[in-house]
């Protein structure tokens, strides 16, 4: 079902924001180089913020600030190219932030952000910051950075945290956690985890115990934690089922823009990719989560839509795919009503 209007650009990214319990807002990037935000319902106002850089950008969003008491929901937006930006509740510019790390400066920008123990992190090449726990624009005063195995893989491409560890995934190969669980970080250590890294800052996603991935060559894995040493294990799911297939149909050159999303209701894991060939995001491929560890993993495709950003978002009470399409327009999955514009 599509709701608002469209805004005449592709979208690239977006996010269900909610800067108080009582407003919610749509926050995307789009192809034509800015930032918009919607009333609610899918029409988007004037720009957050326009002319950012779009070659070779991948944008992601993640939610920050409420650092104190009385202190705004933030949103935080990077994408490689362009100076980290932040929303401040539910403002009307993004600014960038002000206090950035020296090495965050022109296009030298960090490939993700992630939220975790109280702080914001970023990653640039192979090295990871925290800011402040008090504010997470500033990256100054207290300051924490640290080197991630700089012999393997290229750069640091996405964040994500799982029960005391910030895991790490670079491009193309490795996946790393850093376990922040105890009280001193000057004993909080460093561990690969494993060999397939990911292509992208949003093609990780959280499952309810798990975190799922996509790599560089269209294959799926699973982190899971092991209750026995405290630890994590890494596993790849798709090879036996999947074989060639996402090498074949997916255009695993275009796997950095992909957007791996969990939909808790019905068990599944969706990526929005691009079909073989193509450089239009109509591709969704589809994992049973629920299913995997009875009957195995079940997949199945979709070319159907141009689910150029897709994100989950909530609608009555509980959280649905959505997605902005090649025109910027918006649209509810998952609903009851199966037609598309009749």
């Amino acid at each position: 079902t599509s709701i608002g209007t469209a805004v005449g650009s592709s979208g690239f990214a977006a996010i269900d924001y909610w800067p108080t319990t009582s407003q919610q807002r749509t926050v995307a990037a789009f192809a034509d180089g800015a930032i918009r935000k919607d009333n609610a319902e899918g029409t988007f106002s004037a720009a957050l913020v326009s002319g950012l850089t779009t070659t070779g950008w991948s944008p992601m969003f993640v939610k920050g600030g409420s650092e104190l008491a009385g202190n705004a929901q933030k949103l935080f937006h990077t994408d490689r190219v362009n100076a980290v930006r932040v929303l401040a509740a539910d403002g009307t510019t993004m600014t960038a932030i002000s206090r950035p790390p020296a090495e965050w400066n022109g296009a030298n920008q960090p490939y993700c952000l992630a939220a975790h123990d109280g702080y914001l992190w970023g990653g640039l090449g192979h090295r990871i910051y925290r800011s402040s726990i008090t504010d997470h624009e500033d990256f100054l005063s207290f300051p924490w950075q640290k080197t991630i195995y700089s012999g393997i893989g290229e750069y640091i491409v996405a964040m994500l945290s799982y029960k005391g560890f910030l895991v790490c995934w670079k491009f193309p190969e490795g996946v790393f956690v850093l376990d922040t669980r105890d009280p001193s970080d000057t004993r909080w250590t460093t561990a690969q985890v494993g060999q397939a890294g990911t292509p992208g800052p949003l093609t990780a996603a959280k499952l309810e115990d798990d975190l799922l991935w996509v790599d560089p060559g269209g294959g799926w894995h699973l982190i899971s934690a092991t209750e026995a040493s405290g630890s994590v294990r890494a596993t790849d799911i798709s090879a036996k089922k999947l074989g060639d297939f996402m090498r074949t149909r997916v255009n695993i050159s275009q796997l950095a823009t992909a957007q791996l999303v969990y939909h808790s209701q019905k068990g599944t894991a969706m990526l929005a990719c691009n079909q073989a060939g193509l450089t239009t995001k109509a591709v969704r491929v589809t994992l049973d989560v629920l299913d995997a560890k009875g009957i195995g993993e079940k997949w199945t495709y979709s070319d159907r839509d141009r689910n150029e950003a897709l994100y989950m978002r909530k609608e009555t009470g509980r959280e649905i795919p959505a997605m902005i399409d090649a025109n910027g327009l918006l649209w509810e999955l998952d609903r009851e009503n199966r037609s598309a514009d009749g």
